[in-house]
């Protein structure tokens, strides 16, 4: 059916590292929509991946930054459906030529160019209401499946929906255990025991399994459509749980009731958007990609002083590809970066321009072949300028405190470049923060702040991260070098061996608490400075080199 195409904005990625293009993968949840609309994850999806189904023509265009990118970037996994006309959805054996060009279609065209976002592939639907014999279907997918797996040879190229089981059967024995990825099936609110069975007897390949691409004949008028969802949903996920023959996905099919079908809308369709949100929050009803997942670590979000921007980094545990999704916090939709399908384990993205001192969700996103996604999870961030002090209050002692919009734990990285390498860390989950750094030497801090709040998932936090920042350890006596309270011989001996001369900056981390006035040389001066302080071994300094 026709599809309405919008835009979306996409900026660009920036990876670590290069590895070969692959296909978009698959959630692990079994929840999914038949067409998406923007704001679908937002919505329904209770911060899950999820699966959806479009459906399109052979001779349309695919596409790509209008629905197959910010479908990938809202965490879904893309099912794309292809006929050859809504008036026959797939040629007749009568047509072979026809054959031949829908093939030409759905792999030069539709594989080729929307391949970085989708891995599925459903031929054909309801092929009985266009007396598609299972032989036609045979000869004309055979073709297609060929010419897909020619330009992507990962796909899965399934079988479109058969009305009748007989004819899914005779299908399947005409294609052979090699000849197709799965098979899609249209249901009520009852898991598809006939059609596991079916693969099991016919001796399907291990991998291959049952794709619901259509099914929610449950209205928001009735009283049990919550139940009848949550119930669906469970039962999918026992099953799954129960055998190795798996259902990958429930898609639900929304139309816009009294006027025939229509696409899927968050505005028109009659879907109970609270009962599926709520089903969808079990998080129970998964498939057997749970158990080989993308896992993600070390997130953090780094909050220039700009506020223009926010710019994520995360770790994966196998190499995987890189999307980011982001939106104003309350908004319908938002928007995310084009897909990079690099493999890599090092990623980092950013986001577009941005407004100051403004409260965003993101969501960072990677996929790798067979293996269940990692992404859903929505992290609030507030774009910069995100201040901070740092406080002396004692010899060695810096307390470096700020605030948060909302309750978060409290962490310092510290060291005397900016390399950092210290870190201290507060679990308590406050507004108002306060990080006390004991032990410091005389010279120069670098600092950087960061918080985090608990993901419910139990997975990796996202830690906003401030800009690197420096301020100046003072001693507590000036010129008491060696920190035993006098100012003597001994260190006098550190000022002179650590003498630059007028004008030669005195940078070596060493000797950087010799640079006792406003410059950062050490000079004449600096030694006029030592000696106004200076008590011998046995002396009181004067009160006013006491800084502490």
């Amino acid at each position: 059916m026709p599809r309405n195409m919008t835009g979306v904005i996409a900026c660009v990625v920036v990876l670590e590292a290069w590895f070969p293009p692959r296909a978009a993968a698959e959630s692990s949840h079994v929840f999914g929509l038949h067409f998406w609309d923007w704001g679908a994850n937002v919505v329904v999806m209770s911060h899950r991946t999820g699966w959806i189904v479009e459906s399109y023509l052979g001779s349309h265009t695919p596409n790509v930054s209008g629905i197959a990118n910010p479908l990938t970037g809202e965490s879904f996994t893309l099912i794309q459906r292809i006929d050859w006309s809504w008036e026959q959805t797939v040629p007749l054996n009568t047509a072979p030529t026809d054959q031949d060009t829908f093939a030409q279609q759905c792999g030069s065209s539709w594989a080729r160019q929307i391949k970085k976002h989708c891995r599925h592939y459903v031929i054909g639907n309801e092929m009985e209401f266009f007396d598609v014999t299972p032989a036609d279907f045979a000869q004309a997918f055979t073709k297609v499946r060929n010419a897909i797996k020619a330009e992507q040879p990962e796909a899965k190229v399934i079988i479109g929906h058969f009305n009748n089981g007989a004819n899914m059967r005779a299908t399947i024995r005409l294609l052979g255990r090699d000849g197709y990825d799965g098979i899609a099936d249209h249901t009520g609110s009852s898991v598809p025991t006939g059609y596991l069975d079916m693969l099991d007897e016919e001796n399907a390949r291990p991998e291959v399994g049952v794709y619901i691409t259509e099914w929610g004949w449950v209205r928001d008028t009735n009283p049990n459509a919550a139940q009848v969802m949550r119930g669906f949903y469970n039962a999918i996920g026992q099953s799954n749980a129960g055998r190795s023959r798996q259902v990958y996905c429930a898609c639900w099919f929304g139309y816009k009731e009294g006027i025939g079908w229509d696409h899927f809308s968050m505005e028109i369709s009659i879907i109970d958007k609270p009962a599926f949100a709520a089903c969808t929050a079990l998080g129970t009803s998964v498939n057997s990609y749970a158990a080989n997942p993308v896992v993600m670590s070390s997130l953090t979000a780094d909050v220039p002083d700009e506020g223009n921007v926010v710019s994520c980094r995360w770790l994966t545990n196998v190499p995987a590809r890189t999307q980011l999704w982001w939106r104003l916090l309350g908004a319908a939709a938002g928007a995310s970066t084009v897909l990079d399908d690099s493999l890599t384990t090092v990623h980092q993205v950013s986001t577009m321009v941005l407004n100051p001192s403004t409260v965003y969700e993101v969501t960072p996103i990677s996929t790798a072949d067979d293996r269940g996604d990692a992404g859903g999870r929505r992290f609030r961030v507030k774009t910069g300028p995100w201040p901070s002090q740092a406080s002396q209050t004692g010899a060695g002692q810096v307390a470096v405190s700020w605030t948060t919009d909302w309750p978060t734990d409290s962490r310092v990285e510290f060291g005397r470049t900016p390399s950092l390498g210290q870190l201290v860390e507060q679990p308590a989950l406050v507004s108002t923060h306060e990080v006390n750094l004991t032990g410091l030497p005389a010279g120069p801090l670098y600092y950087r702040i960061s918080s985090s709040e608990p993901n419910p998932d139990g997975l990796a936090r996202l830690y906003l991260r401030a800009p690197i920042r420096s301020t100046w350890v003072r001693m507590a006596l000036v010129g008491d070098f060696d920190g035993n309270r006098v100012v003597d011989q001994e260190d006098f001996g550190h000022l002179q061996a650590c003498l630059t001369g007028s004008g030669i900056a005195q940078d070596d981390l060493a000797c950087v608490d010799a640079r006792l006035d406003s410059d950062n040389d050490v000079d004449q001066a600096d030694v006029g400075v030592f000696l106004a302080c200076y008590s011998g071994s046995g002396g009181t300094p004067p009160a006013e080199c006491s800084l502490f």
